[in-house]
Formats: C-alpha cells, sequence, structure tokens
C-alpha cells in the first residue's frame, strides 16, 4: 500500500514541476525581448553618406543584408609586386562585374 502511495506521490509530484516549468518557459518568453533595445543618441542612429550626400539612418538587426567589400593592400617596400598584383586584382574583380549585376566596382 504505501508502494502504490509513494508512486502516485512520485507521479503528481512529476506532474506538478512539468507544470511549473511550463508556466515558467511562457512567462519567460513574454516578458523577454528578442533584441535588446540600448538607448542611443542622435549621432548613433545615423551616419554620413558620402556618395548620397546625406545622413541615412544606421540598418537595425532585422534590416536585408547588404554586403560590400574593402580591399587594404599592405605595400611596405612592395613598389615591383604592387603594380602587377592591382592588375591582377582589378582584372579579376572587373569580371566578376561583367557575371554579377548587383556587382559594384
Amino acid at each position: 500500500m504505501f508502494e502504490f502511495l509513494s508512486i502516485q506521490l512520485l507521479a503528481w509530484l512529476s506532474f506538478i514541476i512539468s507544470v511549473a516549468f511550463f508556466i515558467f518557459v511562457k512567462v519567460l518568453k513574454a516578458v523577454s525581448k528578442p533584441y535588446s533595445q540600448m538607448p542611443q543618441s542622435e549621432n548613433e542612429r545615423h551616419f554620413f553618406d558620402p556618395i548620397e550626400n546625406k545622413k541615412v539612418r544606421f540598418p537595425s538587426l532585422l534590416s536585408r543584408a547588404s554586403v560590400y567589400l574593402s580591399v587594404i593592400v599592405p605595400s611596405y617596400n612592395e613598389q615591383d609586386r604592387l603594380p602587377v598584383m592591382l592588375d591582377e586584382a582589378f582584372e579579376y574583380l572587373e569580371g566578376r562585374q561583367k557575371k554579377r549585376f548587383d556587382f559594384y566596382l
């Protein structure tokens, strides 16, 4: 008889713990934000775009992604190899530009 009571007690205890955990997860999800909103000054929300010559708002994490590539070439004492490397790089990039319409050089 005591074995039956202990099994029944364990079943109820596990049920109560499961329900409490489920409620905890639902409450935590309801009060949590997917992205934290940190306060920003006006200067931190915008940047100056020299191409369009105007202030542009920084994109958010939810904005559509864009890819920009900057090529930095270390050139200390490379005066002999640098022109050849630049010619090859531009040749490759110009060929890539012809294949893709969204690729600008």
